[in-house]
């Protein structure tokens, strides 16, 4: 029975859940918590001051899977979105109420749009930092663009859900910005633009050039085996002349 409690709880508790109080998540985080760890006594400091360090981690998990993982999703729809009614009015149908994007108009969904493809611009121009292309981003578009999104909403706002004891941060759904700000941070180094249908996309690896549409991974294929045959004809050409 008190396995079947402890699954309840862990199932039904929310981290990101905005529609309870504080003091209500509080309460269902120690109550999860304390069957975490049942010997543990609740008014040690020090079991109170690891409790934070385990609430910081466990949320950490949990916004890249609730959070950053379908807001990427919405990202790159919203990059990869045309101009005609019909695009923007098809990408309105992907937004969840709980984005504050939601309600903005077209006008505001399109200059967000631009603003992000300026930004995937400057990025994606330079390889892994190196300068090896010869053309550098501009960090000044790049600068900009991530501290309008962080800051479009206070940390003491409902934008952000802060833990004090911690000193961590995240920005939560409404906050849709901010979201897109952390993300493109973090995955910077990954931010291209497909050379075969011309769609925005991340990178799964460094050497990926192609997006994953059907088309791009047959042309990516194409591209592989005819640079393999030119080196298997160079390596027999090499090999009959050292022969005659």
């Amino acid at each position: 029975m008190k396995a079947l409690e402890k699954v309840r709880i862990e199932r039904e508790f929310d981290p990101y859940d905005e529609s309870i109080s504080t003091e209500e998540w509080i309460a269902k985080r120690n109550a999860q918590l304390a069957r975490r760890k049942p010997t543990a006594p609740t008014a040690s400091a020090l079991f109170w001051l690891e409790v934070s360090q385990d609430t910081e981690r466990d949320l950490r998990k949990l916004w890249q899977e609730k959070i950053e993982a379908p807001a990427t999703d919405l990202m790159l729809a919203l990059i990869n979105m045309g101009n005609a009614s019909k695009d923007i009015q098809d990408f309105r149908q992907l937004i969840r109420p709980q984005y504050d994007i939601a309600g903005e108009t077209d006008y505001e969904l399109v200059a967000l749009r631009n603003q992000l493809r300026a930004f995937w611009d400057e990025v994606s121009k330079e390889r892994g930092h190196t300068g090896a292309t010869g053309r550098f981003g501009d960090n000044a578009k790049v600068a900009t663009a991530l501290h309008r999104w962080w800051k479009r909403y206070d940390l003491d706002s409902e934008g952000w859900k802060v833990f004090w004891e911690t000193g961590t941060f995240f920005p939560t759904q409404k906050n849709f910005r901010g979201i897109i700000a952390r993300i493109l941070f973090n995955r910077r180094r990954r931010l291209a633009q497909c050379p075969g249908c011309n769609q925005y996309f991340i990178k799964r690896r460094d050497d990926q050039k192609y997006c994953l549409a059907v088309a791009c991974l047959r042309q990516a294929n194409n591209q592989r085996q005819q640079k393999y045959q030119r080196t298997h004809k160079k390596s027999s050409a090499r090999k009959g002349r050292r022969r005659a």
